[in-house]
């Protein structure tokens, strides 16, 4: 990861992409789809509404573009700085086998 080659940052973005959809897709199903909770934990009480003030008229249809568009290349982005300058040894890096109990 020294170099900024194409292949290695779009395997984390597709990573990245892969664990954002599965992860809100189990939660979304489990809180949105089956309601398991109804509202007994919920902040807002009412269940989200098809609106012409979304994007695409749906919330949810709005959340998962903007999530999918702007989130996940932002969060690449710094997991790609983050890791070229732990390469270049420009911050440090901790070795989980060099220091088991740090």
């Amino acid at each position: 990861m020294k170099n900024l080659r194409f292949d290695w940052i779009a395997k984390l973005f597709l990573e990245n992409l892969a664990i954002i959809i599965v992860w809100t897709s189990f939660w979304h199903l489990r809180l949105y789809v089956q309601r398991a909770q109804d509202t007994e934990y919920k902040f807002n009480k009412r269940w989200p509404k098809n609106s012409d003030l979304f994007l695409f008229g749906n919330q949810f249809y709005d959340n998962a573009f903007l999530t999918l568009v702007s989130a996940v290349p932002i969060w690449t982005a710094y997991l790609v700085l983050t890791l070229w300058a732990m390469a270049n040894g420009w911050i440090p890096y901790v070795d989980a086998r060099e220091h088991p109990i740090y």
